[in-house]
């Protein structure tokens, strides 16, 4: 494994601390001040890539340096998932361990914000914390020396006090080409069994490593990753901006909903602050113009297209501008997996177009797996559509799996079940459902309780309880309109007395608060039940 000391690659590197001393040495307060300036801008540049995607995918994980900016680091951030292990004082020296989760960068003269060591007193000599692990991670990884020119007391007398074979895999170090190294760095790299190598830079240097170690290009994925930052971002203004939408007014919540609503004001040129505008306006009408007033100032927001294809489908019934929209959205983001499925569930349930349908769907679940909302409208999809019950079976397992307190995808997993005849299974996750009902805002819990109705009246059995619980939801005006009972209704009547598939039909419609509902109380079974409060303890099976 390799530790890399990247150290001070600049050709005035030799005389840093002598210049500072004669500039700084009577005020280090204007010389910290001056080096956070001069470091304020600095930015990883392209050999930074790829040391962090060195450092980050292979067992490379080391940076031995003494530097105290922050390049390496901000690296990783940037360009990789990880972040790392990074000792700026001689006080965390006790963290370093020689086997390495994580990428780790050693500043043996501090960090840019620990009183930084630049002097040439500072600088001439190591101090004695640093010896112990600078050691056990000489004899761990071989060091790559990059652009130090072993002027300082420090780190090149420790290198020096160091035996023959306390460096297990020799050393490399690297010099600029044209610049010969001094006698002093020649000697200690001939007695390390070590390698002299000349070098046009860091970047290139990092260029070549990069070919050899196969790491391509960067900018693809870089890219990506700035999106689902981006996206992440807007995301979390979008998930804000609805938790206060459906907060109650409370004195409390107005300010901050104030305070959202001015950001979103300031700021035309985000997609959100669009999207908050909508949310705020109750006429459709206006709805409608804004939203088209936003992609005129975000044309080519996937996100607030995506939002206004939904708009024009759900709420307008405008089937032609939403399908317009949707494909829109794919040509601005051909990798977005939310759009991909609301497009899938278009194309199936409003343009009944099934094998486009079916491939969108395969689309989505391929560009992101873990979506729980997709896998559940899909296995729907393969169910009611393609009739392929195994495959839908599997794919509500999996939804759940993903998100086991998806209300909807417990639901219709449920009903599956019960259509299938498997009840025994159908049981579990009836009860499933139920227990994620405690705060039930859309009618789920009238629908669970004719899943328990219908599992008893397959079984033959006369278990009215959940039947008693529908009947105070429904005094209550509790109602659930969005539903579809066909498939349940049609397993039912395969099975059930025509007398019972009436009772049945009539409950769906008036748990849909259909308009002129059948008077269930024309049906004795109903007429007779006590109703039960839905909170009152219920062993569902017994």
């Amino acid at each position: 494994m390799t530790c890399l000391a990247h150290l001070k690659p600049c050709h005035c590197g030799r005389r840093y601390p002598h210049i500072y001393n004669h500039r700084y040495c009577d005020h280090p307060e204007l010389g910290y001040a001056y080096l956070e300036k001069a470091m304020s801008k600095a930015d990883p540049h392209i050999g930074y890539s790829i040391l962090a995607h060195i450092l980050a995918e292979t067992r490379h994980k080391v940076v031995i340096t003494t530097n105290f900016d922050n390049l390496v680091a901000n690296a990783l951030s940037i360009f990789t998932n990880t972040f790392p292990l990074v000792c700026g004082h001689e006080s965390l020296v006790g963290f370093i361990k020689p086997r390495l989760r994580r990428p780790l960068v050693a500043k043996i003269h501090r960090d840019l914000l620990l009183a930084p060591k630049s002097t040439v007193e500072d600088t001439s000599h190591l101090p004695e914390a640093w010896e112990p692990p600078l050691k056990t991670l000489l004899a761990t990884f071989t060091p790559v020396v990059i652009g130090y020119g072993g002027n300082d007391g420090s780190l090149m007398d420790f290198l020096d006090k160091l035996e023959p074979g306390e460096i297990v895999g020799g050393i490399y170090w690297c010099y600029w080409h044209g610049e010969e190294p001094s006698q002093r760095i020649k000697e200690l790299v001939a007695k390390h069994k070590g390698r002299l190598i000349a070098i046009m830079g860091f970047d290139e240097l990092m260029l070549q490593l990069s070919a050899e170690l196969g790491i391509e290009s960067q900018a693809n994925q870089i890219e990506k990753q700035a999106e689902k930052r981006l996206q992440k971002y807007n995301e979390g203004w979008d998930e804000l901006r609805k938790r206060l939408d459906s907060a109650d007014e409370t004195p409390e919540i107005k300010p901050v909903k104030d305070a959202l609503l001015k950001t979103a004001e300031g700021d035309s040129n985000q997609w959100w602050a669009w999207q908050s505008r909508v949310a705020e306006e109750p006429a459709l009408d206006r709805k409608e113009q804004l939203y088209l007033e936003g992609l005129e100032h975000c044309p080519s927001s996937s996100s607030l297209t995506g939002n206004f294809a939904n708009f024009m489908r759900n709420v307008r019934k405008d089937y032609a501008v939403a399908e317009r929209l949707y494909r829109k959205v794919l040509e601005l983001d051909p990798s977005g997996a939310n759009n991909t499925g609301n497009f899938a569930s278009f194309m199936s349930d409003v343009r009944k177009e099934y094998d486009e349908a079916e491939r969108l769907y395969r689309k989505a679940l391929g560009l992101d797996p873990s979506d729980a909302t997709h896998t559940g409208n899909f296995a729907i999809f393969m169910s009611d559509v393609r009739k392929e019950h195994d495959e839908a079976e599997r794919l509500y397992r999996k939804a759940l799996e993903l998100d086991s307190s998806d209300t909807t995808n417990a639901g219709n997993f449920a009903e599956f079940l019960i259509i299938t005849k498997k009840l025994g299974e159908a049981k579990k996750v009836t009860s499933q459902f139920w227990g994620l009902l405690v705060d039930d805002t859309q009618g789920y819990a009238a629908i669970c309780c004719i899943f328990h109705y219908a599992v008893h009246c397959l079984e033959g059995s006369d278990n009215y309880s959940g039947l008693q619980r529908l009947k105070h939801l429904l005094e209550h005006d509790v109602h659930c309109e969005t539903w579809c009972w066909d498939n349940l209704l049609e397993a039912l009547s395969s099975t059930l007395s025509p007398e019972t598939m009436d009772f049945c039909t009539a409950l769906t419609k008036n748990i849909q608060g259909a308009p002129e509902c059948p008077d269930l109380n024309t049906f004795p079974i109903w007429e007779k039940l006590e109703p039960v409060d839905p909170a009152a303890p219920w062993n569902m099976w017994e």
